[in-house]
């Protein structure tokens, strides 16, 4: 073979894309740049691409995610699913703050809302939210005149959710009597307590009352009587009028038992130092006074409010 000739590549080297070189000595760079372009290709349709032990790319099998923002659908406001969200993050809220029914931006109320912070909600299916288990419905007569439906369809939507279901009544009519009247059946059929404010500060107290002392106990409203005989031995006695500690601890030092006190007549009673005539009778007409279980209802005077059948029945 003569010297100026090169030898031919081997075939291998042609297949794997190596530069092949031409009877003028230059590169062939069409040979280098169509190996490029099929694998670029194949990597675009999801082919496997062949490297050079053989083995398919697994990598290149997967198909590429779509990222796009309107593949994934906007939540909508009627969606039950959104409901339920948004109706656990208001009970969540609900925690830290008053939450308030967009619906009532309007009301004077919020005005006098001061020693508690509150939320405007989309979540809240009452007007005010005081806890996870507490809600408000507002209500003025005077609105409540002219739109007697209003309440009942509230209540409709509102269901079971709560335990506490209180509704806050204004009373900013002369003639309340008989709306109140109305309203107070309507508590007893579906669960209310009503509430009866008699100004717009009144009820944005009850509303901050309400808010403050959820998750408060009971205890905090309960007398704290002592466990100890002498302790209840003082409210027992001191509960009866004019009979102070120091007649009490008179009384106990003399009698030693509540017993031997209840058996007692007045000329003994009346013997103990500091225990005058008034505070005898009174003393011994608490102790041997009939326990009554026919006491009268203690209404207004002049007013007889009683229950009658029909009014229950309708």
């Amino acid at each position: 073979m003569p010297k100026h000739q090169q030898a031919p590549p081997p075939e291998d080297s042609v297949a794997q894309g190596s530069p092949v070189l031409t009877g003028d000595g230059d590169a062939n760079k069409s040979s280098q740049k169509r190996p490029r372009e099929h694998s670029v290709s194949a990597v675009a349709q999801g082919s496997p691409v062949l490297t050079g032990d053989g083995d398919a790319n697994k990598s290149s099998q997967k198909q590429p995610r779509e990222h796009s923002v309107s593949a994934i659908p906007a939540p909508s406001f009627r969606d039950p699913t959104h409901e339920q969200v948004r109706f656990s993050l208001a009970h969540a809220r609900s925690k830290l703050a008053l939450l308030v029914n967009r619906r009532q931006l309007g009301n004077p109320v919020l005005r006098y809302i001061r020693h508690v912070r509150y939320e405007v909600s989309d979540g809240v299916t009452a007007d005010f939210l005081c806890g996870p288990t507490t809600c408000v419905f507002f209500l003025s007569l005077q609105y409540h005149l002219l739109n007697p439906r209003y309440i009942y369809s509230r209540l409709r939507s509102l269901g079971r959710a709560f335990r506490l279901r209180i509704l806050l009544v204004l009373a900013d009519v002369p003639e309340h009597r008989p709306p109140l009247h109305e309203l107070t059946k309507l508590g007893l059929v579906h669960d209310l307590t009503v509430i009866v404010a008699g100004s717009r500060a009144e009820a944005a107290r009850y509303l901050e009352t309400f808010r403050s002392y959820d998750a408060k106990g009971a205890e905090i409203i309960q007398e704290r009587v002592a466990g100890d005989y002498a302790s209840r031995l003082h409210a027992a006695l001191g509960s009866v009028r004019g009979i102070s500690r120091t007649d009490v601890s008179t009384l106990a030092f003399t009698f030693g038992k509540f017993r031997n006190l209840g058996n007692a007549t007045q000329q003994e009673i009346r013997a103990c130092p500091g225990v005058g005539e008034r505070k005898v009778s009174r003393l011994y007409a608490a102790l041997h006074q009939p326990f009554r279980s026919d006491v009268p209802w203690m209404g207004i005077e002049g007013e007889t409010d009683s229950f009658e059948e029909n009014d229950v029945a309708t």
